[in-house]
Protein backbone atom coordinates (compact mmCIF):
# COMPACT_ATOMS: atom_id res chain seq x y z
CA UNK A 1 0.00 0.00 0.00
CA UNK A 2 1.24 3.35 -0.65
CA UNK A 3 0.92 5.78 2.27
CA UNK A 4 0.96 8.81 0.14
CA UNK A 5 -1.22 8.10 -2.89
CA UNK A 6 -3.97 5.89 -0.39
CA UNK A 7 -4.27 3.52 -3.14
CA UNK A 8 -6.26 0.37 -2.51
CA UNK A 9 -4.67 -1.96 -0.24
CA UNK A 10 -4.95 -5.92 -1.66
CA UNK A 11 -6.24 -7.03 1.62
CA UNK A 12 -9.16 -4.35 1.30
CA UNK A 13 -10.13 -6.08 -2.28
CA UNK A 14 -9.38 -9.51 -0.89
CA UNK A 15 -12.09 -9.17 1.65
CA UNK A 16 -14.55 -7.41 -0.77
CA UNK A 17 -14.27 -10.65 -3.15
CA UNK A 18 -15.04 -12.78 0.11
CA UNK A 19 -17.84 -10.95 1.29
CA UNK A 20 -19.32 -10.97 -2.05
CA UNK A 21 -18.73 -14.82 -2.44
CA UNK A 22 -20.87 -15.59 0.72
CA UNK A 23 -23.21 -12.92 -0.31
CA UNK A 24 -24.30 -14.88 -3.80
CA UNK A 25 -23.62 -18.29 -1.67
CA UNK A 26 -26.01 -17.53 0.53
CA UNK A 27 -28.92 -16.31 -1.81
CA UNK A 28 -28.19 -18.84 -4.09
CA UNK A 29 -28.75 -21.63 -1.23
CA UNK A 30 -32.03 -19.71 0.12
CA UNK A 31 -33.28 -19.90 -3.15
CA UNK A 32 -32.06 -23.65 -3.72
CA UNK A 33 -34.03 -24.53 0.00
CA UNK A 34 -36.72 -22.35 -1.87
CA UNK A 35 -37.10 -24.86 -4.99
CA UNK A 36 -36.55 -28.24 -3.26
CA UNK A 37 -39.27 -27.73 -0.56
CA UNK A 38 -37.51 -27.30 3.11
CA UNK A 39 -38.44 -24.05 3.41
CA UNK A 40 -42.16 -24.77 2.52
CA UNK A 41 -42.15 -28.01 5.19
CA UNK A 42 -41.20 -25.49 7.95
CA UNK A 43 -44.42 -23.61 7.32
CA UNK A 44 -46.47 -23.68 10.37
CA UNK A 45 -49.34 -26.34 10.39
CA UNK A 46 -52.52 -23.77 11.10
CA UNK A 47 -50.96 -20.90 8.20
CA UNK A 48 -53.90 -20.63 5.55
CA UNK A 49 -51.15 -19.51 2.42
CA UNK A 50 -48.27 -21.32 2.53
CA UNK A 51 -47.13 -19.38 -0.59
CA UNK A 52 -47.44 -16.04 1.12
CA UNK A 53 -43.84 -17.26 3.28
CA UNK A 54 -42.06 -18.69 0.44
CA UNK A 55 -42.49 -15.91 -1.32
CA UNK A 56 -41.51 -13.58 2.13
CA UNK A 57 -38.51 -15.92 2.89
CA UNK A 58 -37.45 -14.76 -1.13
CA UNK A 59 -38.05 -10.97 -0.71
CA UNK A 60 -36.55 -11.06 2.65
CA UNK A 61 -33.14 -13.18 0.90
CA UNK A 62 -33.21 -10.81 -1.88
CA UNK A 63 -33.43 -7.57 0.18
CA UNK A 64 -30.51 -8.98 2.55
CA UNK A 65 -28.16 -9.56 -0.04
CA UNK A 66 -28.87 -6.23 -1.72
CA UNK A 67 -27.77 -4.58 1.59
CA UNK A 68 -24.88 -6.60 1.63
CA UNK A 69 -23.95 -5.93 -1.23
CA UNK A 70 -23.95 -1.98 -1.31
CA UNK A 71 -22.17 -2.33 2.27
CA UNK A 72 -19.61 -4.11 0.11
CA UNK A 73 -19.92 -1.36 -2.51
CA UNK A 74 -19.12 1.00 0.04
CA UNK A 75 -16.67 -0.81 1.94
CA UNK A 76 -14.85 -1.04 -1.45
CA UNK A 77 -15.18 2.75 -1.92
CA UNK A 78 -13.87 3.22 1.55
CA UNK A 79 -16.30 4.24 3.17
CA UNK A 80 -15.91 3.55 6.96
CA UNK A 81 -19.33 3.54 8.43
CA UNK A 82 -20.40 0.69 5.62
CA UNK A 83 -17.30 -1.63 7.56
CA UNK A 84 -18.78 -0.75 10.73
CA UNK A 85 -22.15 -1.83 9.87
CA UNK A 86 -21.32 -5.01 7.90
CA UNK A 87 -19.18 -5.87 10.96
CA UNK A 88 -22.80 -5.28 13.42
CA UNK A 89 -25.16 -6.85 11.14
CA UNK A 90 -22.74 -10.27 11.04
CA UNK A 91 -22.71 -10.19 14.81
CA UNK A 92 -26.51 -9.84 14.87
CA UNK A 93 -26.27 -12.55 12.13
CA UNK A 94 -24.42 -14.86 13.72
CA UNK A 95 -25.93 -14.78 17.32
CA UNK A 96 -29.26 -15.34 15.64
CA UNK A 97 -28.23 -18.46 14.33
CA UNK A 98 -26.23 -20.04 16.90
CA UNK A 99 -29.29 -21.86 18.11
CA UNK A 100 -29.32 -23.42 14.38
CA UNK A 101 -25.94 -23.90 15.29
CA UNK A 102 -26.32 -25.95 18.13
CA UNK A 103 -28.74 -27.97 16.85
CA UNK A 104 -26.54 -28.67 13.60
CA UNK A 105 -24.20 -30.12 16.20
CA UNK A 106 -26.22 -32.14 18.82
CA UNK A 107 -28.91 -32.52 16.79
CA UNK A 108 -29.08 -32.96 13.57
CA UNK A 109 -32.33 -34.83 12.79
CA UNK A 110 -34.26 -31.30 13.94
CA UNK A 111 -33.05 -29.74 11.20
CA UNK A 112 -35.77 -29.10 8.27
CA UNK A 113 -32.70 -28.55 5.92
CA UNK A 114 -29.72 -31.05 4.80
CA UNK A 115 -27.07 -31.06 6.73
CA UNK A 116 -24.35 -30.27 4.48
CA UNK A 117 -26.13 -26.44 4.24
CA UNK A 118 -25.48 -25.75 7.89
CA UNK A 119 -22.05 -26.94 7.55
CA UNK A 120 -21.60 -24.82 4.52
CA UNK A 121 -23.33 -21.93 6.36
CA UNK A 122 -20.68 -22.38 8.88
CA UNK A 123 -17.70 -22.04 6.75
CA UNK A 124 -19.34 -18.88 5.27
CA UNK A 125 -19.15 -17.51 8.92
CA UNK A 126 -15.90 -18.01 9.37
CA UNK A 127 -15.03 -16.94 5.81
CA UNK A 128 -16.39 -13.21 6.50
CA UNK A 129 -15.02 -13.34 10.50
CA UNK A 130 -11.50 -13.71 7.94
CA UNK A 131 -12.82 -10.88 5.48
CA UNK A 132 -13.54 -9.23 8.47
CA UNK A 133 -10.49 -9.31 10.10
CA UNK A 134 -8.93 -8.09 6.87
CA UNK A 135 -10.97 -4.70 6.94
CA UNK A 136 -10.52 -4.28 10.57
CA UNK A 137 -6.81 -4.97 11.67
CA UNK A 138 -3.31 -4.31 9.60
CA UNK A 139 -3.36 -2.51 6.08
CA UNK A 140 -6.89 -2.67 5.89
CA UNK A 141 -7.61 -0.62 8.82
CA UNK A 142 -4.61 1.61 7.70
CA UNK A 143 -6.95 2.65 4.53
CA UNK A 144 -9.67 3.23 6.60
CA UNK A 145 -8.48 5.39 9.19
CA UNK A 146 -6.50 7.44 6.64
CA UNK A 147 -9.65 8.34 5.02
CA UNK A 148 -10.63 9.99 8.08
CA UNK A 149 -7.57 12.21 8.44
Amino acid sequence: MNVVTGARPRAITVAVVMLSIVVLYGFAAKVALLADGHVAQSVPQGLTNPTFVIYAVLIGALINSALRALFIYKIFNRRNWARIIYLLFFILGVLLAIRNYIRLFFHPTELNYPVAVGYLGLACILVELAALTLLFFGPGNLWFKRSLA
